[in-house]
């Protein structure tokens, strides 16, 4: 299946004047795979133990990526890749000035993926759909033309 995508003009330079703006692919998720899914998935594929181990696995890797993320590692997950904490700070004007309650924002998890999934874009396949924005309005027209019909249809058996 292909990845869908959309474009949409954007600024290359947020902040400055009179900005260039340019046209850019934006991914666009066909649907959500869920936990239960994944579960159902690698048990069907081949893996000894059923849906409830394969839950419990993901629940206790998360559990254990967590603990060690906090512990300040970088923790490496074989092909899947390595995940590391980076702090989202603001400046101070000097040393004495930085505060971990004034200028420390918040932490993000980073994700450097694995050598199989380095380079997906040279196994992908693309198609192009219309923005969200108007996948979402389409919907909305074909709802009130089905409700006219169904109005109609309805006039003509009284």
């Amino acid at each position: 299946m292909p990845i869908n995508y959309s474009l949409a003009s954007k600024t290359a330079s947020p902040g400055r004047k009179n900005p260039r703006r340019k046209i850019y692919a934006i991914a666009q998720c066909s649907s959500v795979f869920s936990t239960e899914e994944m579960t159902r998935w690698v048990a069907a594929h081949g893996f000894a133990g059923g849906r409830a181990t394969v839950r419990a696995v993901l629940s206790m890797v998360t559990d254990c990526l967590k603990e060690q993320l906090l512990e300040g590692k970088r923790v490496e997950l074989g092909e899947l890749g390595t995940f590391y904490c980076a702090i989202n700070s603001e400046g101070a004007d000097s040393i004495d000035d930085f505060t971990v309650a004034g200028n420390i924002k918040g932490l993000t998890v980073r994700w450097k993926p694995g050598e199989c999934l380095e380079n997906l874009h040279s196994k992908a396949r693309y198609r192009h759909v219309s923005a969200r924005q108007s996948q979402e309005k389409a919907k909305r027209e074909t709802k009130r033309e089905l409700r006219d019909i169904m109005d109609k249809a309805q006039q003509a058996q009284e």
